[in-house]
Formats: C-alpha cells, sequence, structure tokens
C-alpha cells in the first residue's frame, strides 16, 4: 500500500506524471493548487501600486465533501457515521484531480467535493502489472492547517487505520497465506520465487532440513505438509519473506472424539465433571468432590496428647 498526500507547497506538481507513468495509474493530477473562493480585498489599491501596497487575498467559502456517497468497502466499519464524520470537513486549497471515468472496485473514487464537479478528492487505484501489485491512495490535498482541517477532525485517524485494514485486507495473497495452519500445504505463489525450502526460525543450523518446496501452476509449494507451527523463513534468504503457521484452533475441539474414550484421558489427569449444555451455570454450583481429613488428623492429635501424657508421668518417677 502506498497513500501520496500532497506536498503543502505551491511548487508546480511536475512529479504527478512521472508517478502515475511507473505506476500505470490513469490519474491526471493540476500542475498548480487551487484555492475556493479566492476574492481581492480592498479595490482601492491601484493598479500601479506594487505588489506590497496591495492588500493579501481572502479565502470567502471553502469546499465541503459530498455526502450521501456510497462508502467504500474497505471503509464499511465506518458505514453508520459516514456522513457525520465528513460534514465537517473543509478543504481550501487542493490539486485538481482526474480519475478514470466509470471506476471501479480496482480504481475508486473514494471522498468527492461537494462542487458542481464533484471533484475527487480522494482516489484508490491498482497499479498496473509492472508494478508488482498492490494499491496506491491518492489525496489531493495536503495534510495542512491551510489547505484542510482533515487532520484535526474525528475522521482522520479512522481512515488511515481502516484503509490500512480494508486494503491491505483485501490482498488474496495475505488472505491466503494468513491462514496456515498446521497440517496443511499453503500455496505460497510467485513472490517467493527462487526459495528452495522452508525452515523454522528457531531451527539450529543442520539441526532440520525443512520443507522442500515444488513448483506449480499458481507458484510454490511445499511437498509435505507443514508439521509443526511457528515461523518459517525462505531458503536460501529472500528479504523480507516469512511465513507464520499456526495451531488450527479447531483442533482442541473434543466434540469429534469418542465420549469413553476422553474419559479415559480425563480421569487419568484431574478430577473432572461434564457440563450440562442447557444449564452450564449448574457446573459452579456444585459442591467439588473432595476427602475430608479432619477426623483423622483430631484422632492422631488426641493419641499424641495421651502418649505425651503417659511418658511425662512415667519419667517423672525416678527409681
Amino acid at each position: 500500500l502506498v497513500w501520496v498526500f500532497v506536498p503543502p507547497n505551491d511548487v508546480p506538481a511536475a512529479w504527478a506524471v512521472t508517478m502515475s507513468e511507473q505506476l500505470g495509474l490513469d490519474w491526471q493530477l493540476g500542475l498548480e493548487p487551487v484555492t475556493s473562493g479566492q476574492t481581492p480585498v480592498g479595490s482601492d489599491a491601484g493598479p500601479g501600486l506594487p505588489d506590497a501596497g496591495r492588500r493579501p487575498l481572502a479565502t470567502a467559502s471553502a469546499w465541503s465533501l459530498a455526502l450521501n456517497e456510497q462508502v467504500p468497502d474497505a471503509l464499511r466499519l465506518l458505514a453508520a457515521d459516514w456522513d457525520a464524520l465528513l460534514r465537517p470537513i473543509q478543504v481550501s486549497k487542493r490539486l485538481e484531480l482526474t480519475a478514470r471515468a466509470g471506476a471501479s472496485a480496482d480504481d475508486a473514487v473514494w471522498i468527492r467535493l461537494d462542487d458542481a464537479d464533484r471533484s475527487p478528492l480522494l482516489v484508490s487505484a491498482a497499479p498496473g502489472a509492472r508494478s508488482g501489485g498492490g494499491r496506491v491512495m491518492l489525496l489531493a490535498t495536503a495534510i495542512d492547517p491551510a489547505w484542510t482541517n482533515l487532520p484535526t477532525k474525528p475522521l482522520f485517524v479512522p481512515l488511515l487505520h481502516e484503509t490500512l485494514r480494508g486494503v491491505l485486507g483485501e490482498s488474496p495473497e495475505a488472505a491466503r497465506l494468513s491462514a496456515g495452519v498446521v497440517g496443511v500445504t499453503p500455496l505460497l505463489g510467485r513472490r517467493w520465487d527462487g526459495a528452495q525450502r522452508l525452515v523454522p526460525v528457531r531451527a539450529q543450523i543442520g539441526e532440520n532440513k525443512g520443507v522442500l518446496l515444488r513448483r506449480a501452476d499458481q507458484g510454490l509449494v511445499p511437498i509435505a505438509p507443514l508439521d509443526k507451527p511457528g515461523v518459517y523463513r525462505a531458503v536460501p534468504e529472500l528479504a523480507g519473506r516469512k511465513l507464520a503457521v499456526n495451531v488450527d484452533a479447531e483442533a482442541a475441539d473434543t466434540r469429534t472424539i469418542d465420549p469413553q474414550r476422553l474419559v479415559g484421558w480425563l480421569n487419568a489427569v484431574a478430577d473432572w465433571q461434564w457440563l450440562d449444555a442447557t444449564e452450564p451455570a449448574k457446573a459452579l454450583m456444585a459442591h467439588p468432590r473432595s476427602l475430608s481429613l479432619a477426623w483423622l488428623l483430631l484422632w492422631t492429635t488426641l493419641e499424641l496428647v495421651m502418649i505425651e501424657t503417659c511418658l511425662a508421668r512415667w519419667f517423672s518417677h525416678a527409681k
């Protein structure tokens, strides 16, 4: 994920053309920033006066954000408060942005201005094939109070967080590899090209040869299931390539085991009891089975007292 924010200066945005060409984006960004509703104040300044003798320009109004728009899929957790979060946002300065018409899920306008042209303000696109995949976000205004009040409003932090969660979570490869559990042969894909085997990160040199990899139609896959949890690395080393393998959460589900076999296991471990599925709280009210040693200790104490008394009387009469 690459998120591009317009720099807060008036330098011509020549970088935008290079960015669009290198990433294969069908975006057109204006070179010069535009300001909302600039009108000259103080017309008494004659045309012959130097610039220093003129009064500054005053912003009559700022752009608001368009409401009642469809919420992007990546930000669906904010849908209930979307319009309320957009309403206080004002934009005073921006670069004109043109996105490809008929944007789809891979190339979409997330936020628009409430102007006559419904101008795009925040856009998202999947880069061209040669960039290696991913997603690019572009905000056509600077994170600066002179350009917009977005950084000071409640939308800003959730916008960043939900974009990271939603955009990174939508990657098919990330979703596939995030589900790796013990006992499966995960499809690593072509990003692991060059690796020959997977080795646990904590394995000592020569301790474990790891699991060899083979090439399939969609990329590399292990020749055997990964039988141990942990973090695996590629051999030879690949920059940033590691795979986390977890224990399946359903592996401890006792409903798939024969009840009599389960009873034999649990009886050998500790005292236990079945839970009533309809009233599980009954187990908390039941008194645990225990062995009382109170009477045994009491009689033992009395016997010791009697023995001590007899011995004391015996040794107190000398002969």
